[in-house]
């Protein structure tokens, strides 16, 4: 535990710094230093780390790429890269189990202060960012799922100010780290420049025209698409004990569809609650209906107001859950993917909203 005093000293500087310059509320401070101390309270405390047992593999390379011992003798594909990222964050010891839960935590301020300063998010949304559960234990472990949102919210802010050059270096390293997270904000990325910088004509015919041609292409390149959500969906299930025996593939797009809608619900709700099987999977089902609840609240507020842009993200949200839904068959390795999707979506939802308000003043007539 003293190794890991440091490392907490640098997030409590940064909490104190951010409070002093204005940038957070003196509430967020207080807030975020007490749940800066949360790694100390996981592993070996609440539960036994081989729960969990990928922190072990990220915490060793770490060290090894701390202390220069790595060699390509031990590369990881899922480890190695992330590792090596995380080693340049400006936390010094990674001496415990418990110890790259603050380098997570370094990460979550750094996001909770930009959230506050620079898209200037107030309110239910930033309490919501320090208390949603699953960003609390995943921000508080030994795992890349902190380092994956990051990349994704780096990445999307870059392209909404056209920055292409950090844009292409954020999405690099996603892709090294979680490649299929790359594709998707990478495609997402395409499209938000396409409808801002492209001037499409408004009309049902158009609209019409558009649907059809992505179901004809969706059609012609369903055998490829088909392929490798296949190779993805039987190595997960496999990998997550299932029996070759019992394995269901897709074979047509009638079965892609309803799979698709499957995944979705799975992805958005999974675990249910008599579906648990222990009391952390328990909570999970608890928070899911809560923040199911919340983002279809929060999503038709929206809509009402900025429907282009709700559309937009709501679509990538979609895309992210459905995407995990169709090829992630453990379910508590679903609640790890799914989380940066709806964090990466409220953030920029509640953006969008800002923007909206903002402009909206702006316009409002001022009488001398």
């Amino acid at each position: 535990m003293i190794w890991d005093l440091p490392n907490l000293l640098i997030c409590f500087i940064i909490i104190i710094s951010a409070q002093i310059l204005d940038k957070i509320t003196l509430k967020h401070a207080l807030c975020l230093a007490f749940i800066s101390l949360v790694p100390f309270c996981l592993n070996y405390v609440i539960f036994d780390p081989h729960y969990m047992p990928d922190q072990f593999s990220y915490w060793h390379m770490l060290q090894r790429i701390r202390d220069f011992t790595y060699t390509p003798y031990n590369y990881n594909v899922r480890v190695t890269e992330a590792s090596f990222i995380y080693a340049f964050l400006p936390l010094p010891f990674v001496e415990t189990i418990n110890s790259m839960g603050f380098f997570n935590k370094f990460l979550f301020i750094c996001i909770f202060i930009w959230a506050a300063s620079a898209l200037k998010l107030r309110g239910w949304v930033l309490w919501f960012l320090l208390f949603y559960p699953s960003l609390l234990l995943y921000s508080s472990l030994s795992l890349r799922e902190m380092l994956i949102c990051t990349l994704m919210l780096l990445v999307l802010w870059a392209t909404i100010h056209e920055w292409y050059g950090l844009v292409f270096i954020a999405l690099a390293l996603l892709f090294e780290v979680k490649m299929q997270n790359a594709l998707l904000v990478g495609a997402f990325s395409v499209l938000y420049l396409a409808t801002k910088k492209i001037s499409f004509p408004h009309s049902k015919f158009m609209l019409l025209f558009a649907v059809i041609t992505g179901c004809i292409l969706f059609y012609i390149s369903f055998p490829y698409i088909g392929t490798k959500i296949e190779y993805y969906r039987i190595r997960m299930y496999l990998e997550d004990g299932g029996l070759l025996a019992d394995y269901q593939p897709i074979k047509t797009m009638t079965d892609l569809f309803s799979n698709s809608l499957y995944g979705f619900m799975r992805a958005l709700l999974y675990p249910l609650p008599w579906m648990a099987k222990s009391s952390l999977q328990f909570m999970q089902a608890i928070e899911n209906i809560i923040v199911t609840t919340i983002l279809l609240v929060y999503t038709i507020y929206a809509g009402r107001l900025i429907p282009k842009a709700t559309a937009f993200w709501a679509f990538f949200l979609l895309s992210g859950l459905i995407m995990y839904g169709l090829i992630v068959a453990n379910v508590g390795t679903l609640v790890r993917y799914r989380f940066p999707f709806i964090v990466v979506y409220l953030i920029f939802l509640s953006y969008e909203l800002v923007q909206y308000r903002q402009q909206q003043l702006m316009d409002k007539p001022h009488y001398a």
